[in-house]
């Protein structure tokens, strides 16, 4: 009779690792945004490099919500503090609108429990990610990113970006790259 309890009790748990193993569960995560996804090293306007350095990282993902058709564009300390979502069409790779977008990104201050909103227009247009498009040092190939980017608090002044992504090399790490 034990015998027989624990064949039953193994078949079960065999059964559920099977059907566990075989389901496709992704958490959540709209997995359409993937390869417009990541972190990216990307190039300072030349008329910036002196107040911010020759090149910023950038973050893109999916948005909370998982919007199938949103990305979420990243850069919180470097080049101007914005959080924004744009459009993307995953067809050609491509990202942005010419209106203007809210910026999402709050300021909190480390003296004072404050949360103070960053409140500024934000343009991002003619977006594109070209997978393996850059050889970086260590000989790897990169995705290309890059977009047209404007500020509500610089008079929308247009700032071209582009930049590869981080392949995690130390080799590559400080590479510049200049269209």
């Amino acid at each position: 009779m034990k015998n027989i309890i624990k064949i039953m009790i193994l078949s079960v748990f065999a059964a559920t690792l099977f059907v566990s193993c075989n389901e496709e569960d992704n958490y959540g995560t709209d997995f359409s945004v993937q390869i417009l996804a990541g972190e990216w090293a990307v190039t300072t306007p030349e008329s910036l490099v002196d107040s911010i350095g020759e090149t910023w990282r950038l973050r893109t993902s999916n948005t909370v919500d998982n919007s199938k058709n949103a990305l979420l564009l990243t850069d919180a300390k470097s080049f101007w503090k914005f959080i924004v979502t744009v459009p993307f069409d995953l067809s050609n790779t491509s990202f942005g609108q010419n209106d203007t977008v809210v910026n999402q990104y709050y300021d909190v201050h480390d003296e004072s429990p404050v949360i103070e909103p960053y409140d500024i227009g934000v343009i991002v247009k003619n977006g594109k990610v070209t997978p393996q498009a850059i050889t970086l040092p260590s000989g790897w190939k990169a995705d290309k990113i890059s977009f047209t980017i404007a500020f509500g608090n610089d008079n929308y002044t247009e700032y071209n970006i582009a930049g590869y992504r981080i392949s995690g090399f130390l080799e590559d790490a400080g590479y510049v790259y200049r269209e």
